[in-house]
């Protein structure tokens, strides 16, 4: 491996990560949102744990997009030529990485409103 393939490693993975940190942390809230409910169900009196679970899935989704953010403005510097295709491609990737960041905090919070306004057993 090159040196240079070697200095882009952490930036790909930074690209990754910007770009899929938001989904999974929709993901991960919603399923352990579904996994707790019933147990919130049969312990009223214990402080609701889906308001801790939801807000740290928006900081993360937030981190994504902070991730992907720097990412963009490192990739917005004109390269050489050859150089030019990668970082349009990672340019994009960024960029996408924040939309989605965003669009998933407002799916969190979507989700989050309902979970603390409503009680979570049925009828």
């Amino acid at each position: 491996m090159s040196s240079s393939q070697q200095e882009r490693i952490p930036h790909v993975i930074l690209l990754w990560l910007g770009l899929l940190l938001p989904p999974l942390a929709w993901t991960v809230q919603m399923g352990v949102l579904y996994m707790l409910q019933p147990w919130e169900c049969l312990h009223p009196d214990r402080v609701a744990l889906s308001n801790p679970i939801s807000l740290l899935a928006i900081l993360i989704a937030v981190a994504g997009g902070v991730v992907a953010w720097r990412r963009w403005h490192a990739l917005r510097e004109p390269a050489p030529e050859p150089m030019e295709q990668l970082r349009s491609r990672g340019r994009f990737m960024a960029l996408l990485g924040v939309l989605l960041s965003a669009m998933f905090a407002l799916v969190i919070i979507a989700q989050w409103i309902p979970n603390h306004l409503l009680s979570p057993c049925p009828l």
